[in-house]
């Protein structure tokens, strides 16, 4: 273990931390501050093939900004990400404002916002990303229902919820082993 505190491991490879349906199996926290961000089984690995079969290695190979401080550290790919189905999920994330740079964007997916520890502000440990072909907002058919109080029919246009992944990068945490 690389940390002092009984219980807390870094993140270096999915061995041990995968249960057999593909969860996390250890609560996770801030690498810094110890904050405590996701309950276990909360997370699912990302398999780019169930959530899109074209994109391929193109989700998995995503690059965020270091978390070190130093300026020559560069943009790392993480060896694979949580994906977490509802932001509600978290028990303790900030979100960026929106992303804005072109060079996040390619024809498949675009880096909306960054994850980081809502403590500590440590990040990015994580992204938020829209898939090039599900627009952020949509709107749906419209249903026309019948109106009990007159003759006028009723027209109704939903709009569907942004459909975003919420991915926290497995080697950007750190997993508590034992309570």
């Amino acid at each position: 273990m690389s940390e002092s505190i009984v219980g807390f491991v870094e993140a270096g490879s999915e061995l041990g931390i995968l249960s057999e349906d593909g969860k996390n199996c250890f609560n996770i926290y801030c690498p810094s501050c110890k904050s405590f961000i996701l309950r276990k089984l909360q997370g699912s690995k990302l398999f780019p093939t169930s959530i899109h079969p074209t994109l391929g290695q193109d989700l998995t190979n995503i690059r965020m900004p270091s978390i070190h401080k130093s300026d020559n550290c560069s943009a790392t790919a993480s060896p694979f990400f949580w994906l977490v189905s509802d932001m509600m999920q978290f028990e303790n994330i900030g979100f960026s404002r929106p992303i804005h740079d072109t060079t996040t964007n390619t024809k498949v997916y675009t880096i909306d916002r960054y994850l980081s520890c809502a403590d500590c502000d440590l990040g990015p440990l994580g992204c938020s990303v829209l898939l090039a072909d599900k627009p952020d907002t949509s709107t749906c058919p419209s249903i026309v229902e019948s109106n009990p109080l007159s003759d006028q029919p009723i027209e109704t246009i939903t709009t569907a919820a942004p459909t975003k992944l919420l991915m926290i990068a497995a080697d950007r945490v750190r997993y508590k082993l034992i309570d």
